[in-house]
């Protein structure tokens, strides 16, 4: 359909790196590009332009735009990149929220500010962490199972999965450390990759197994002689349950996105508990604010 092409032709230009181009065409429309806002926010993060496009959003967002459909929302919430300023994806959570329909604005508000605390929370674990991956001894890190040095990957069973070969790594690492849907970041181990640090998931632990979240090398690993580290970064399956728990509550009750209705129907709390819930946010920030 129209949506489709008009959604490919925004991230053809993100992906080019034309952020500013792809961010106008996106505004322009977001009901028939909303399935292009995911890499819209992986290019803008990769470019250090989040700000510019959240801006951009804003004002469309203020004109009236197309509603956003809400599985575009929460796509692009749970693919918030590793990298992104707290500030700039806490306002993007926000202005994109806004950018939807909801039943109320009571609706609009519970989901925004608690999809921008956490989407603040997850960035700021993330920025820490990336901090003292770049100012710790590694050696600590890797005692406490949260860092592998040296390692070597071999291609796993599926195409988009990547096995750990060899690594440096704790004995006692299987106990806590990497786990099943953790987000970690892969580095050069001692020589210059251009790639810098790209995300990834751990798909399994033992062996350690893990596949690119968004970005992928332009060259595959297993092409590269040197070694890599691998360091844990955040716990992203329980930043996902956030936002899928709150945009549960908050959208309305056909609203799921991909063919998913029913399923979201079924699982969804009854209406009195949801305006409950949403009231008790109303009546909590207006106390906070008076």
């Amino acid at each position: 359909g129209g949506g489709g092409a008009a959604s490919r032709a925004v991230k053809h230009r993100a992906l080019d790196g034309d952020v500013h181009g792809a961010a106008e065409m996106f505004c322009r429309d977001p009901h028939r590009t909303g399935g292009a806002l995911k890499e819209l926010l992986e290019a803008a993060v990769h470019k250090q332009a989040l700000g510019t496009v959240v801006r951009l959003m804003a004002s469309s967002a203020a004109g009236g735009c197309s509603p956003l459909p809400h599985g575009n929302l929460r796509d692009a919430l749970w693919a918030m990149p590793v990298e992104t300023n707290p500030r700039d994806g806490a306002d993007f959570a926000e202005v994109a929220s806004r950018m939807c329909e909801w039943d109320t604005k009571e609706h609009c508000l519970y989901f925004a500010t608690r999809a921008r605390q956490g989407v603040l929370e997850f960035l700021t674990e993330c920025c820490e962490t990336l901090r003292k991956i770049r100012s710790e001894e590694p050696q600590r890190r890797v005692q406490a199972g949260l860092t592998q040095m040296g390692v070597v990957f071999v291609q796993g069973d599926k195409a988009s999965e990547l096995k750990v070969g060899q690594s440096q790594a704790s004995m006692e690492s299987d106990r806590r450390g990497m786990m099943k849907g953790d987000s970690v970041g892969v580095s050069a181990h001692g020589w210059s990759w251009s790639e810098g640090l790209l995300e990834a998931e751990v798909v399994m632990e033992r062996p350690l197994i893990i596949k690119w979240s968004a970005r992928h090398p332009r060259r595959s690993v297993l092409q590269e002689t040197g070694p890599f580290r691998i360091d844990k970064l955040a716990n992203r399956q329980q930043y996902s349950r956030v936002i899928f728990s709150v945009h549960l509550l908050a959208a309305p009750a056909r609203q799921g996105g991909h063919n998913e209705a029913g399923r979201k129907v079924k699982q969804r709390p009854s209406p009195l508990v949801i305006q409950a819930v949403v009231a008790s946010g109303e009546a909590a920030k207006a106390a906070a604010e008076s």
